[in-house]
């Protein structure tokens, strides 16, 4: 919520018009929220239930898996979400408003915001994955990072390049986030070390000849 509204005071600036297409847009984008947030739902009752069966050695194993499973159902729902408000702006836009500026700006808006929903449903599905599995605790604190990026970017890149520097600045802050909630997630398999790096060490140095013998009297 202080997110959004840090994004309408932002786009405030530019006039009335701006802010109607914002608000028409973001209606539209609810509907694509909606099916990332099912997935953090689904993610949330689907983790606990699968490593609760899952032998201990193999649980850090298996979360890993589910983790990336629910990274590549979020980015590919978000990837299309953005490619289906790209190609259909203009007329989802008509559906909602007659007046040609609004039209033009929240088009804009809706072309641009492709970039932002492919991070941000990462986002969305990742943060139900992560208290599922007993690592939520953080995600608060990505959260105002978010916001807070989000708000200093929006002011420096609407300053700078106009309205645009506001969608533009929400998707820098979603990449931050995801950049953030990966980190958490730590999906990566771990490296495996080579047969010759678990090899013991050889000796420091080869032995005298000499040193071994005793002396006789």
């Amino acid at each position: 919520m202080a997110g959004a509204l840090a994004v309408v005071a932002l786009v405030g600036r530019f006039g009335v018009t701006a802010v109607a297409a914002y608000g028409i847009g973001m209606k539209a984008l609810y509907f694509a929220t909606m099916a990332f947030y099912a997935i953090r739902n689904a993610a949330t009752i689907h983790t606990p239930h699968v490593l609760g069966s899952t032998p201990d050695a193999e649980v850090e194993q298996r979360r890993r898996a589910i983790g990336r499973q629910v990274l590549r159902l979020a980015l590919g729902a978000g990837g299309l979400a953005g490619v289906v408000f790209a190609v259909s702006a203009a007329p989802l836009m008509h559906l909602f408003t007659g007046d040609a500026q609004v039209i033009a700006a929240g088009t804009v808006f809706l072309r641009c915001v492709g970039g932002y929903l492919v991070p941000i449903a990462g986002v969305i599905a990742l943060g139900g994955f992560l208290m599922a599995s007993g690592r939520g605790a953080r995600l608060f604190a990505v959260t105002v990072v978010g916001i807070t990026a989000q708000t200093v970017l929006g002011w420096s890149l609407a300053t700078a390049i106009g309205l645009t520097g506001v969608w533009l600045a929400m998707v820098l802050s979603a990449l931050l986030q995801l950049g953030l909630v990966l980190r958490l997630a730590r999906l990566r398999r771990p490296a495996v070390r080579s047969a010759a790096s678990r090899a013991p060490a050889p000796p420091s140095g080869p032995r005298r000849a000499g040193s071994a013998r005793t002396r006789s009297g």
